[in-house]
């Protein structure tokens, strides 16, 4: 699997991770003491015996882009919520690590839990139930968040809605849970205004909301 921009495998000279695979314990003790974000992606199917090896990945930083859409997201996602009056689903920012059944440990752009967050193992600050996991797109990004880490994502058991927006055009993809699987639906700037139905939550935002200021490179 090719490494993305905005993840890169840990440097063979770091003194303290110079293997090419770890444990999942072994990337939870550095991840705890380790400064920026880290990601865990198992390589290893589950089922084999031993414990599970993968690849830990250090967390960049991205766009200016992709650094307005992500929280333009997470307050209109928290205003429709408010307004519906649901004050039981709570939205985090990237901070939050993702555990999914498949053995992935990531931070997506956006998450939403509803009641209470169930943590995983002795973890508290792992999260294995989201409602909703949204990823902003760059070029370096893209093919990964629509593969292996949608594969992964799909593993989890409360999952309803799962976001890939774009950050150089007003475009943004969905897929919502439904028998017997997920159905897929695309919004663009042809309709910025149009609802985005998320009815795992009781909602639906706008395009218009999540680009409010941005702006896209002419070319």
């Amino acid at each position: 699997m090719a490494v993305m921009q905005r993840y890169a495998d840990i440097p063979v000279s770091n003194p303290v991770l110079s293997k090419d695979h770890y444990t999942e314990a072994e990337y939870l003790d550095f991840e705890r003491l380790a400064q920026g974000r880290w990601e865990f992606l198992p390589i290893e199917p589950l089922g084999l015996p031993g414990p599970r090896l993968g690849i830990i990945r250090a967390m960049s930083g991205g766009t200016p882009n992709h650094s307005e859409i992500a929280p333009n997201l997470i307050m209109a996602l928290g205003s429709a919520l408010r307004g519906k009056g649901n004050r039981m689903c709570h939205v985090f920012n990237s901070n939050l690590q993702i555990h999914t059944e498949n053995g992935l440990n990531s931070f997506p752009d956006v998450s939403i839990v509803c009641g209470k967050p169930l943590t995983y193992g002795k973890r508290h600050d792992i999260v294995t139930n989201p409602i909703l996991l949204a990823e902003v797109l760059s070029p370096s990004t893209e093919a990964y968040n629509r593969g292996e880490k949608w594969m992964q994502y799909q593993s989890i058991p409360t999952l309803q809605h799962f976001l890939l927006i774009s950050a150089d055009k007003m475009h943004m993809e969905l897929y919502t849970r439904d028998e017997p699987g997920w159905r897929f639906q695309t919004f663009t700037e042809a309709n910025p205004d149009a609802g985005i139905p998320l009815p795992g939550l009781d909602i639906s935002i706008s395009l218009t909301g999540i680009y409010a200021l941005v702006e896209f490179d002419d070319e």
